[in-house]
């Protein structure tokens, strides 16, 4: 009997391009968590959301606390960006901690922007807005995956700050160091006093310092250092007990 030559194609060859958006998508991720710095890890979220809903805008902004300052990031640079970013504004200073559908002009109310809260340590600090390429509405599936990008965010947010943190310590023990060498290398009081109120009102980043000596005899306390004030306070004494202004 002949034998037939068909053969029955591989379904592995479609499984494997059926993984390939999930292996993007996975790399965008990626390229948020491994970002150097905030404005990078910003700029690698709102790329990721452009790819992933084929957006025509998305807009970012995030809180930063100790400089009490906001890091804003577009794309791309058009009215339509600048219209959402005017829209966050709003949100991103009272953000809230769930998604929020946000229509971006009253006159045309189908065309919604998914506004995404970036949470740092379960509090939001910013938020993600995206425009999809048309008028339809949000799907739970997109909500769910917008999600996922900002909380990669605020991951990398949180990774950023530990390191900065990090770093500042690493530089204060180094000022502690350089400042003990310094101390130990000087066999002059009025020069070690000098420099110990130097080092200190450095590490302290105050913008001048004083020290007093205490006197037993007279019950007094006399200033030895004044560095950086208004003026030279050095010889001026005060009561023990008085108080310093």
């Amino acid at each position: 009997m002949a034998q037939s030559s068909y053969r029955r194609p591989r379904p592995a060859l479609r499984r494997r391009s059926s993984l390939r958006p999930i292996a993007r998508f996975g790399a965008m991720l990626t390229a948020i968590a491994a970002a150097r710095d905030r404005r990078s890890a910003l700029q690698a979220a709102l790329d990721c959301l452009t790819v992933l809903f084929r957006a025509r805008a998305c807009a970012a902004i995030i809180r930063e606390t100790e400089r009490d300052a906001q890091l804003i990031a577009v794309t791309p640079h058009d009215a339509q960006a600048t219209q959402l970013l005017s829209a966050l504004q709003t949100h991103a200073r009272r953000p809230a901690a769930y998604p929020v559908l946000q229509p971006i002009d009253e006159s045309d109310r189908a065309t919604t922007a998914l506004v995404l809260p970036v949470l740092s340590h379960n509090h939001p600090v910013g938020v993600l807005g995206v425009i999809g390429p048309n008028r339809h509405g949000w799907r739970n599936d997109d909500i769910l995956l917008g999600q996922q990008v900002a909380g990669q965010l605020g991951a990398a947010l949180d990774r950023l700050a530990l390191q900065d943190q990090i770093r500042g310590r690493s530089d204060e023990l180094a000022a502690v160091v350089e400042t003990a060498v310094t101390i130990s290398s000087q066999h002059d009081l009025a020069a070690t006093l000098q420099t110990i109120v130097e080092h200190a009102t450095q590490l302290a980043q105050a913008e001048g310092g004083s020290m007093y000596l205490r006197d037993e005899s007279a019950g007094e306390l006399e200033v030895v250092v004044s560095y950086r004030l208004d003026r030279d306070y050095r010889g001026e004494r005060v009561a023990i007990g008085d108080g310093v202004a």
